[in-house]
């Protein structure tokens, strides 16, 4: 067990491909979300409310599904949420931050937006 922790195995020896080998198979073989890394406003499911609210850092952070997944990520799509967000929370609210959130498959599916701090919280 020392000599596979250290690694001392020539190259080329069988241990060396076998160690070699048992490493790629956890990088190609592990799925993505084994590792659960992205933070709670960029999980975006269908059973998800189309608008939701998450306390990041102290901020309020809303993530506000699109009504259909885009190709690109473009200042319309981000004022269409928005104006969604405004709609749901019926106050008009000031972005600080709009990030999008993106499918495996690349396609824009919500965003999230920082807002600043509403009058009254």
């Amino acid at each position: 067990m020392k000599r596979f922790l250290l690694w001392s195995f020539d190259r080329g020896s069988i241990q060396y491909d076998v160690i070699c080998g048992l490493i790629l198979a956890f990088i190609f073989l592990t799925p993505g979300h084994a590792f659960n890394d992205r933070p709670a406003y960029m999980r975006v499911s269908a059973s998800d409310p189309a608008v939701k609210k998450t306390i990041v850092n102290g901020s309020e952070v809303f993530t506000v599904k699109l009504d259909s997944a885009v190709l690109w990520d473009n200042e319309e799509h981000r004022n269409i949420a928005v104006e969604k967000l405004n709609n749901f929370l019926k106050v008009p609210v000031i972005p600080v931050e709009k990030k999008p959130i993106y499918t495996t498959t690349g396609m824009t599916i919500a965003y999230a937006i920082w807002i600043e701090p509403l009058e009254g919280n």
